[in-house]
């Protein structure tokens, strides 16, 4: 198939599409692999998203990139009922936006971070005495208060031989304790004078560890 036959081809299928949903003019956009996104302007110029667009429009896409140099994707402007106007995207260019867009996104979430850390740093009312009381008795109940899934479970408590424990949890269990306690008293009088902001883990310098899966005062209201 030539590429005169490809664009024909990919025309046919965009002018299908579009007039299936009453659409005057719209734009594809295609980056190959397979990453295809199609809208049109409808009579009301009203914005309509395409979703389904068939198997061969996106082969016939990908022949079109495949036999363009340093080609990686495609713009097209669509303006019925016959004109087409496309706009090759180098692949340097898609590279780059990838780079600009990973970029985006770990500021974004650095700042996430930064914002949950200072939103932690503000809870420091301490959990006191009654539910510290509460929270001994049911960890003497169940033995073991945390989360239980694969990997980094956050921090959590555990009972074993009359000792209470805080530390971290993984795969659901405490490798390694934090502290301990001999006694119930030794960790209601720790407990209740602790807050969100104590226990949210923000000394640590793995911004990973604040406020991921620690004791606060919701999660300890909730073993009733």
């Amino acid at each position: 198939m030539t590429l005169v036959e490809t664009i024909s081809g990919i025309n046919q299928e965009l002018r299908t599409q579009l007039e299936k949903f009453q659409c005057e003019r719209g734009e594809l956009r295609y980056q190959a692999p397979s990453m295809v996104s199609l809208s049109g302007i409808d009579a009301y110029d009203k914005p309509v998203l395409i979703w389904q667009t068939g198997s061969r429009l996106g082969y016939l896409l990908s022949q079109y990139v495949d036999k363009q140099a340093d080609c990686g994707g495609v713009i097209i402007a669509i303006r019925l009922p016959d004109q087409f106007f496309y706009t090759p995207v180098a692949k340097a260019a898609i590279q780059q936006q990838a780079k600009q867009r990973a970029t985006e996104q770990q500021n974004e979430a650095s700042q996430a971070k930064l914002n949950l850390r200072q939103e932690l740093a503000q809870k420091r009312t301490p959990f006191g005495w009654e539910l510290a009381e509460k929270v001994a008795n049911a960890v003497q109940r169940n033995n073991s208060i945390g989360y239980g899934h694969r990997d980094y479970c956050g921090m959590g408590f555990e009972y074993r031989q009359g000792i209470f424990f805080y530390g971290e949890l993984w795969d659901g269990a405490m490798p390694e304790a934090t502290y301990e306690w001999s006694s119930k008293e030794g960790f209601v009088a720790w407990l209740a004078h602790q807050s969100d902001a104590s226990l949210g883990r923000l000394e640590a310098q793995d911004s990973f560890y604040w406020g991921n899966q620690t004791i606060t005062r919701e999660r300890l209201i909730s073993l009733g």
